[in-house]
Protein backbone atom coordinates (compact mmCIF):
# COMPACT_ATOMS: atom_id res chain seq x y z
CA UNK A 1 0.00 0.00 0.00
CA UNK A 2 1.53 3.27 -1.08
CA UNK A 3 1.28 6.37 1.01
CA UNK A 4 -0.37 9.31 -0.72
CA UNK A 5 2.10 11.47 -2.56
CA UNK A 6 5.24 9.33 -2.01
CA UNK A 7 5.91 6.31 -4.24
CA UNK A 8 6.69 2.94 -2.62
CA UNK A 9 10.24 2.83 -4.01
CA UNK A 10 11.00 6.07 -2.15
CA UNK A 11 9.92 4.51 1.15
CA UNK A 12 12.27 1.60 0.43
CA UNK A 13 15.11 4.06 -0.12
CA UNK A 14 14.29 5.92 3.08
CA UNK A 15 14.25 2.62 5.02
CA UNK A 16 17.61 1.62 3.54
CA UNK A 17 19.15 4.97 4.54
CA UNK A 18 17.71 4.63 8.07
CA UNK A 19 19.24 1.15 8.47
CA UNK A 20 22.58 2.44 7.16
CA UNK A 21 22.56 5.32 9.65
CA UNK A 22 21.82 2.91 12.50
CA UNK A 23 24.72 0.66 11.48
CA UNK A 24 27.10 3.62 11.16
CA UNK A 25 26.00 4.80 14.60
CA UNK A 26 26.66 1.35 16.04
CA UNK A 27 30.11 1.27 14.48
CA UNK A 28 31.04 4.59 16.09
CA UNK A 29 29.78 3.41 19.47
CA UNK A 30 31.72 0.16 19.21
CA UNK A 31 34.96 1.91 18.26
CA UNK A 32 34.99 4.01 21.45
CA UNK A 33 37.30 2.88 24.23
CA UNK A 34 35.86 0.62 26.89
CA UNK A 35 34.55 2.26 30.04
CA UNK A 36 37.74 1.39 31.87
CA UNK A 37 39.30 0.36 35.12
CA UNK A 38 39.67 2.36 38.33
CA UNK A 39 42.22 1.96 41.10
CA UNK A 40 43.11 3.86 44.26
CA UNK A 41 46.82 3.61 45.13
CA UNK A 42 48.79 4.76 48.15
CA UNK A 43 52.55 5.20 47.73
CA UNK A 44 55.36 5.23 50.27
CA UNK A 45 59.06 5.67 49.42
CA UNK A 46 60.12 3.21 52.10
CA UNK A 47 57.34 0.62 51.69
CA UNK A 48 55.98 0.55 48.10
CA UNK A 49 52.36 0.72 46.89
CA UNK A 50 49.01 -0.42 48.28
CA UNK A 51 45.29 -0.25 47.61
CA UNK A 52 44.87 1.21 51.13
CA UNK A 53 47.32 2.90 53.52
CA UNK A 54 47.51 -0.32 55.56
CA UNK A 55 48.20 -2.68 52.63
CA UNK A 56 51.32 -0.95 51.25
CA UNK A 57 53.97 -3.49 50.22
CA UNK A 58 56.73 -4.06 47.71
CA UNK A 59 55.82 -5.20 45.17
CA UNK A 60 52.49 -3.39 45.14
CA UNK A 61 49.18 -4.92 44.07
CA UNK A 62 48.76 -6.35 40.57
CA UNK A 63 46.75 -4.02 38.33
CA UNK A 64 44.98 -5.56 35.32
CA UNK A 65 43.80 -3.38 32.41
CA UNK A 66 42.88 -3.88 28.77
CA UNK A 67 44.72 -2.30 25.85
CA UNK A 68 42.82 0.77 24.66
CA UNK A 69 40.80 0.94 27.88
CA UNK A 70 40.60 4.12 29.92
CA UNK A 71 42.32 3.81 33.30
CA UNK A 72 41.46 6.12 36.21
CA UNK A 73 43.81 6.31 39.19
CA UNK A 74 43.38 8.12 42.49
CA UNK A 75 46.92 8.58 43.84
CA UNK A 76 47.85 9.30 47.46
CA UNK A 77 51.25 9.74 49.13
CA UNK A 78 50.86 7.76 52.36
CA UNK A 79 54.22 9.09 53.60
CA UNK A 80 53.62 12.74 52.62
CA UNK A 81 56.62 12.68 50.22
CA UNK A 82 56.33 13.83 46.61
CA UNK A 83 55.76 11.01 44.10
CA UNK A 84 54.72 10.36 40.51
CA UNK A 85 53.33 7.13 39.05
CA UNK A 86 54.07 5.57 35.65
CA UNK A 87 54.21 2.30 33.74
CA UNK A 88 57.89 1.39 33.21
CA UNK A 89 57.59 0.01 29.66
CA UNK A 90 61.37 -0.06 29.02
CA UNK A 91 62.32 -1.69 32.34
CA UNK A 92 64.79 0.95 33.55
CA UNK A 93 63.04 1.47 36.95
CA UNK A 94 62.24 5.08 36.06
CA UNK A 95 59.60 7.12 34.22
CA UNK A 96 60.67 7.91 30.66
CA UNK A 97 58.85 9.90 27.98
CA UNK A 98 55.73 8.06 26.78
CA UNK A 99 55.38 5.89 29.90
CA UNK A 100 52.01 7.27 31.06
CA UNK A 101 53.49 9.36 33.90
CA UNK A 102 51.18 11.13 36.35
CA UNK A 103 51.70 14.58 37.76
CA UNK A 104 53.34 14.98 41.15
CA UNK A 105 51.32 14.18 44.27
CA UNK A 106 52.22 14.46 47.97
CA UNK A 107 49.00 14.41 49.98
CA UNK A 108 47.91 11.51 52.16
CA UNK A 109 44.33 12.87 52.30
CA UNK A 110 43.62 14.54 48.93
CA UNK A 111 43.83 12.29 45.87
CA UNK A 112 45.66 13.21 42.69
CA UNK A 113 43.38 11.98 39.88
CA UNK A 114 45.20 10.57 36.86
CA UNK A 115 43.50 9.26 33.71
CA UNK A 116 45.35 7.57 30.86
CA UNK A 117 45.10 4.95 28.13
CA UNK A 118 47.93 2.37 28.26
CA UNK A 119 50.30 2.97 25.34
CA UNK A 120 52.26 -0.29 25.60
CA UNK A 121 51.71 -3.60 23.87
CA UNK A 122 49.91 -6.35 25.79
CA UNK A 123 52.16 -7.86 28.45
CA UNK A 124 53.28 -7.50 32.06
CA UNK A 125 55.20 -4.38 33.11
CA UNK A 126 56.08 -2.68 36.39
CA UNK A 127 54.54 0.55 37.58
CA UNK A 128 56.99 2.69 39.53
CA UNK A 129 57.47 6.05 41.23
CA UNK A 130 59.20 8.48 38.88
CA UNK A 131 60.92 10.25 41.78
CA UNK A 132 62.03 7.33 43.96
CA UNK A 133 62.46 4.75 41.20
CA UNK A 134 61.19 1.22 41.08
CA UNK A 135 63.49 -0.55 43.51
CA UNK A 136 60.96 -0.39 46.37
CA UNK A 137 58.07 1.53 44.79
CA UNK A 138 57.05 -0.94 42.10
CA UNK A 139 54.22 -3.31 41.29
CA UNK A 140 53.03 -5.37 38.31
CA UNK A 141 50.54 -4.10 35.76
CA UNK A 142 49.20 -6.52 33.17
CA UNK A 143 47.88 -5.09 29.91
CA UNK A 144 45.53 -7.59 28.28
CA UNK A 145 44.91 -7.43 24.53
CA UNK A 146 41.67 -5.80 23.45
CA UNK A 147 39.00 -8.14 22.14
CA UNK A 148 36.79 -6.66 19.45
CA UNK A 149 33.06 -6.54 20.13
CA UNK A 150 30.75 -8.63 17.97
CA UNK A 151 27.47 -7.60 16.40
CA UNK A 152 25.01 -9.96 14.76
CA UNK A 153 21.57 -9.37 13.30
CA UNK A 154 19.04 -11.71 14.90
CA UNK A 155 16.01 -10.58 12.94
CA UNK A 156 15.22 -10.43 10.09
CA UNK A 157 17.04 -13.62 9.14
CA UNK A 158 17.40 -12.77 5.45
CA UNK A 159 14.36 -14.59 4.08
CA UNK A 160 11.91 -11.72 4.52
CA UNK A 161 10.71 -9.63 1.63
CA UNK A 162 9.82 -6.13 2.61
CA UNK A 163 7.27 -4.67 0.27
CA UNK A 164 5.98 -1.87 2.44
CA UNK A 165 2.73 -1.40 4.24
CA UNK A 166 3.76 -2.75 7.63
CA UNK A 167 6.51 -2.17 10.17
CA UNK A 168 9.40 -4.64 10.46
CA UNK A 169 11.57 -4.97 13.53
CA UNK A 170 15.34 -5.21 13.17
CA UNK A 171 16.92 -6.99 16.16
CA UNK A 172 20.66 -7.27 16.74
CA UNK A 173 22.87 -8.73 19.45
CA UNK A 174 25.94 -6.86 20.69
CA UNK A 175 28.67 -8.45 22.81
CA UNK A 176 31.60 -6.42 24.14
CA UNK A 177 33.96 -8.60 26.21
CA UNK A 178 35.94 -5.49 27.25
CA UNK A 179 32.91 -3.80 28.83
CA UNK A 180 33.38 -4.02 32.61
CA UNK A 181 29.74 -3.05 33.20
CA UNK A 182 28.32 -6.01 31.28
Amino acid sequence: MERPGIPLHRWSGIAAVAVLLILVGLASLLSAPARGASFTLYGSAGQGWGLTPTTIASPGPTLVVTQGERVDLLLFAADGATHTWCIDYNGDNACSVGENESGQFSSSTVAMPFTFWPTGAPGVYNYVCGIHGGFIMHGPIRINPAVKPTVSIASPNGSQQWTGGSAHAVVWNINDPNDPIA
